[in-house]
C-alpha cells in the first residue's frame, strides 16, 4: 500500500510538471500567432513583416528551448525518486519473500496450516504415548492447544532425532521430580526407539548433579515400565578397576574433552569438592555402557537447562558439548525440547547465555 501511494504521488508530479510547461509553451505560441499573418490582427507592411518573421523562428526556438528544458527538469526530478521508490519497494519485497523463505530451523517446513500441525502433532503423540495417548482434554479445547504446539511445533522439530529428544525429555522430568508422568515418558522413550539400559543410563548421569536419592526412584519407576512391557535390560556393566587405573581413564576422558588435565585451575573452594566428583565423572560415568559420551552431553544440557542458576557452568558445557560431538544448533535444541516439560522459561534463559557465547549463531573468532 504504502509504494502505491508513494508511486501515484510522485506519478502526479510529474504529470503536473509537464503540464506546466505545455501550458508555458502554448502561452508563447499564442503571443506569436497573430504577428503571423493569422488575420487577427492587421497586417503589416513587407519589411515588416520579414523582421517579424525572424523574430517568430526566434521566438519558436525559445519556446521549443523552454519546453524542452521544463520537460528534461521534470524527468530529472521525478525519474531518479520514481527508481528510489521502485527500488525500495522491490527490496522490501525482496526482504519479506526471503523471511517467507527462510526455512524455520528444525521445524516441519511442510506445516501450511493449523490443520496439518495438529495432524503432525496427533502423529507424534501417538507414537510418543502409544496406548496413553487419548486420555481425554482435561480443559476445554486444551487439547488442540497440546497437539500444535507441544507435539505439532517443538516435539516434531527435526533437528535432534527422536532419540536424542526422548533422553531430553527423561532428564527434564527426572531433574524436576515429576514422578506421576515417569512412566508415561518411559514409554515414550521405548516407543522412540531408545533402549532400556539408555534410559536407565539417563537417571544415572543425573545422579551426579541432582542428588543419587532423586535418581534411585526414578530407575525404580522405569523398571516396572520395562516388566510391564515384557522387555529386558542389557546388565553389562564395567569391569572393576583399582584407584590408580581410574585415576588414569579419568585423566584420558578429560584430556579427549577439554585438552591438558592441568589447565583446570585451583581453587580455595571448589576444588575441595571437584576432584572426586570429577574422578567418577570422567573415570568411571562417562564409561558406562548404554549411552556414548555425546548423548550424555545431551543429559548435561538439558539438566542444566531445567535446574536454571547454572551460568557460570555453561561455557564450560557449551565446549566440552562440542568437544563430544553436539553442534551449537543441537546444543540449542537440547533447551528447546525440554519446553513441554518445564516450560519456556528455562529454556529461554539458557538461549540467551548461548547468544552471549555464540554470536549471531556462529564461534567466537
Amino acid at each position: 500500500m504504502r509504494r502505491s501511494r508513494k508511486t501515484k504521488l510522485l506519478g502526479s508530479f510529474f504529470i503536473g510538471s509537464l503540464r506546466l510547461a505545455l501550458e508555458a509553451a502554448f502561452r508563447v505560441l499564442s503571443n506569436a500567432q497573430p504577428y503571423a499573418g493569422c488575420g487577427c490582427m492587421p497586417t503589416r507592411s513587407a519589411p515588416a513583416a520579414v523582421t517579424h518573421s525572424r523574430d517568430t523562428q526566434g521566438t519558436d526556438k525559445k519556446m521549443k528551448t523552454i519546453w524542452l528544458a521544463a520537460c528534461l527538469s521534470a524527468c530529472l526530478v521525478f525519474v531518479p525518486s520514481w527508481l528510489k521508490a521502485e527500488e525500495t519497494a522491490e527490496g522490501g519485497k525482496a526482504t519479506a519473500d526471503k523471511s517467507e523463505s527462510l526455512p524455520m530451523s528444525g521445524f516441519v517446513a511442510s506445516i501450511t496450516s493449523r490443520e496439518e500441525l495438529r495432524k503432525k502433532g496427533r502423529e507424534y503423540r501417538d507414537m510418543f504415548r502409544g496406548e496413553m495417548a487419548d486420555g481425554g482434554s482435561p480443559a476445554p479445547d486444551f487439547d488442540p492447544i497440546e497437539l500444535e504446539l507441544d507435539y505439532g511445533f517443538i516435539r516434531s522439530r527435526d533437528l535432534l532425532s527422536k532419540t536424542d529428544k526422548a533422553i531430553v525429555a527423561l532428564t527434564a522430568v527426572a531433574v524436576s521430580q515429576n514422578l506421576t508422568v515417569v512412566p508415561q515418558v518411559v514409554e515414550g522413550a521405548l516407543n522412540s526407539g531408545l533402549e532400556p539400559r539408555a534410559i536407565l543410563e539417563v537417571f544415572v548421569q543425573i545422579s551426579i548433579y541432582t542428588g543419587f536419592v532423586k535418581a534411585e526412584p526414578l530407575a525404580a519407576l522405569a523398571r516396572e515400565v520395562f516388566e510391564e512391557r515384557g522387555v529386558s535390560v542389557d546388565e553389562t556393566t564395567l569391569p572393576f578397576e583399582d584407584y590408580d587405573l581410574v585415576t588414569q581413564k579419568h585423566a584420558e576422558v578429560y584430556g579427549s574433552l577439554h585438552g591438558n588435565l592441568a589447565s583446570a585451575p585451583e581453587t580455595a573452594f571448589v576444588s575441595r569438592l571437584y576432584p572426586p566428583i570429577g574422578l567418577y565423572t570422567y573415570g568411571v560415568v562417562l564409561r558406562r555402557p548404554g549411552l556414548n559420551v555425546r548423548e550424555r552431553m545431551i543429559v548435561v544440557i538439558a539438566c542444566l537447562t531445567v535446574q536454571g542458576g547454572m551460568e557460570v557452568l555453561l561455557p564450560g558445557a557449551f565446549k566440552t558439548s562440542m568437544s563430544a560431538g553436539l553442534s551449537i544448533d543441537e546444543i540449542a535444541e537440547v533447551a528447546i525440547q525440554t519446553v513441554p516439560f518445564t516450560g519456556s522459561w528455562p529454556a529461554g534463559k539458557l538461549l540467551i547465555e548461548m547468544e552471549k557465547a555464540f554470536p549471531g549463531g556462529k564461534l567466537p573468532e
